[in-house]
C-alpha cells in the first residue's frame, strides 16, 4: 500500500540542488567494518526491520504538476547485493578504495528500493556492509540513529532481548505540522526574529586564509585532533559553572580564533542544526538538519564571561527560530549576510556532533565505523565530535581556499584555546582571550 504527500521544505531544497548538480549532492552511505561470524540472514533481516522501523526509508519521490511529492511505501522484502572477493589478495588500502556503495551517478529518488544493502566478504570473518541511501531521507542526526538500531537490531535477530525507544513520529507526520507553521502568522513571525537579528551581520573575513596559489590542488584539506576524556569532562563541567552547555563554550572558544585571525568583534558563521525542537522527532529518522546563522560579538570589555553569557543567548534564540530555512529569510537579509556567489566561499561552519552509535561489540562481532574519507560541501567547516571518552576536533576546507599547514595552524589553536579554557577553570578571561 502506498500513500502520497508533499516533501518537506528541505526536501524540496535538496531536490533542486540534485536536478542542478547531480547525485553527488545526494550521495550518502554508513559503512562498518564487521570482523567475526557474519550471520547474512540475520543482517537481512535486521535491514528490514530497520526500514519497517523508519518511514522514511521506504519512501520515494515524483515531482509531478510543479510539486515534489513523497510517496510513502509499506514494508517489503529488500534484496542485498553480496561481492565475494575472498579470492583476491587484496591489500587494506585496496579493500578501503573499492567503494560497496552505488556511484553518485546511480542515485535516483524516485525509484525503489531508496534504501540498499551492500555486502563484501574480505575473509570468512571480514565484511564490509554499506547501507546506501540519500540525503533526501536522513541527515547526520539519523544516519547516527539508523547505525545504533541497526546494531541493535542484529542483535535482536541473534537473539538476544534488546529494546529500542519508541517512535512516536514518523517523518511524514513532522512534514504535516512543519507545513501549518511554514504559512501566514508563523512564517512572519520568523522572518521578523532573523531581519532583526541579522541587521548589518557579515560573515567573518579572515585576512591570509592559506589560500592555495595555484592548481591543480590537493583532492581535500583535512586535520584531525583529539582532546582526551579528562579535558573534555573538564570542559562539560565548565559550562555547567556558567550554566551553559557544551555547544555555546566550545563555539566562543571558535569565535574568539575568528576574532584573533580576522580583528572582527562581530561574526556570524554558521552551524548544521538539528532542526528537532519538538520532542516526538527525537528518535525520527529524516531530512531535518539545515544551515542556521549564529551572530557572536567580542563585547568591548573582552571579558570572556560576559562574551559567553551572550554566545549562549545567541544559541538559545537561534534554537528557538530554527525552522526557518536560510533560502526561506528575507532576500535583503540574504544579500546582506553574502552567503550566495562569491561570499558562498567565505562561509564558516562550526558543529558539535554526538555519537549514537554505541557498543562496537555486536552479538559477538566487532562494528568498527569505516566511512569514507571525510568531506564537506562546505568551503569550511569545524565539527568536535563528542563522546563519553574525548572530544575529536576535525577541519574540513575546499583546498581552493585554504592550505593543509593553514588549517593545521588554526586547529592546533583552537585546541589550545580548548585546553586552556578546562586548565582555567571558570577564570575564562585566561583561556579564551590572554592564552596565546
Amino acid at each position: 500500500m502506498t500513500s502520497e504527500i508533499d516533501a518537506s521544505v528541505g526536501q524540496r531544497e535538496l531536490w533542486s540542488a540534485y536536478q542542478r548538480d547531480g547525485g553527488e549532492v545526494l550521495d550518502s552511505s554508513i559503512r562498518f567494518r564487521i570482523r567475526g561470524a557474519l550471520d547474512l540472514d540475520a543482517l537481512g533481516g535486521a535491514v528490514e526491520d530497520l526500514v519497517a522501523r523508519h518511514e522514511i526509508l521506504r519512501t520515494t519521490f515524483e515531482f509531478r504538476d510543479g510539486t515534489l511529492r513523497q510517496r510513502l511505501h509499506g514494508p517489503a522484502p529488500l534484496p542485498y547485493d553480496l561481492l565475494d572477493l575472498t579470492e583476491l589478495d587484496l591489500s587494506e588500502e585496496a579493500r578501503r578504495d573499492r567503494s560497496a556503495g552505488r556511484k553518485a551517478a546511480d542515485i535516483d529518488p524516485a525509484s525503489w528500493p531508496p534504501v540498499w544493502l551492500t555486502v563484501q566478504r574480505f575473509g570468512a570473518t571480514d565484511h564490509q556492509i554499506c547501507l546506501n541511501l540519500h540525503a533526501l531521507l536522513a541527515d547526520d542526526w539519523s544516519c547516527e540513529i539508523i547505525a545504533r538500531d541497526l546494531k541493535a537490531l542484529y542483535r535482536r535477530r541473534m537473539g538476544e532481548r534488546v529494546e529500542l525507544p519508541a517512535v512516536p513520529w514518523q517523518f511524514s507526520d513532522w512534514t504535516s505540522w512543519s507545513g501549518q507553521w511554514s504559512t501566514g502568522d508563523g512564517l512572519r513571525r520568523m522572518r521578523d526574529y532573523w531581519s532583526t537579528h541579522l541587521d548589518g551581520a557579515r560573515l567573518p573575513a579572515l585576512p591570509d586564509p592559506g589560500r592555495a596559489p595555484t592548481s591543480p590542488w590537493p583532492e581535500r584539506v583535512a586535520v584531525t585532533r583529539n582532546l582526551s576524556g579528562e579535558i573534555a569532562g573538564q570542559l562539560r563541567g565548565l559550562a555547567r559553572r556558567h550554566r551553559t552547555t557544551l555547544f555555546p563554550l566550545l563555539l566562543s572558544a571558535f569565535t574568539a580564533e575568528l576574532h584573533r585571525l580576522s580583528g572582527q568583534d562581530d561574526l556570524t558563521i554558521f552551524s548544521l542544526f538539528a532542526n528537532r525542537g519538538r520532542p516526538e522527532v527525537n528518535e525520527t529518522v529524516g531530512p531535518f538538519a539545515h544551515l542556521v546563522p549564529l551572530r557572536c560579538r567580542v563585547p568591548d570589555s573582552r571579558n570572556a564571561a560576559e562574551f559567553l553569557r551572550g554566545t549562549h543567548r545567541t544559541f538559545v534564540g537561534a534554537f528557538a527560530h530554527q525552522e526557518l530555512y536560510l533560502h526561506q529569510y528575507p532576500a535583503d537579509v540574504r544579500a546582506q549576510l553574502g552567503v550566495t556567489g562569491d561570499g558562498f566561499r567565505r562561509m564558516m561552519v562550526f558543529q558539535l556532533m554526538n555519537r549514537l552509535h554505541g557498543d562496537n561489540d555486536v552479538a559477538g562481532l566487532d562494528f568498527e565505523d569505516d566511512a569514507d574519507t571525510l568531506d564537506t560541501p562546505f568551503p569550511f567547516e569545524l565539527s568536535v565530535h563528542a563522546s563519553e571518552d574525548e572530544l575529536s576536533v576535525v577541519l574540513l576546507c575546499w583546498p581552493s581556499e585554504y592550505e593543509q599547514s593553514w588549517a593545521e595552524r588554526f586547529v592546533d589553536d583552537y585546541v589550545r584555546v580548548l585546553t586552556a579554557i578546562a586548565a582555567a577553570d571558570a577564570d575564562l578571561d585566561a583561556g579564551l582571550f590572554r592564552s596565546r
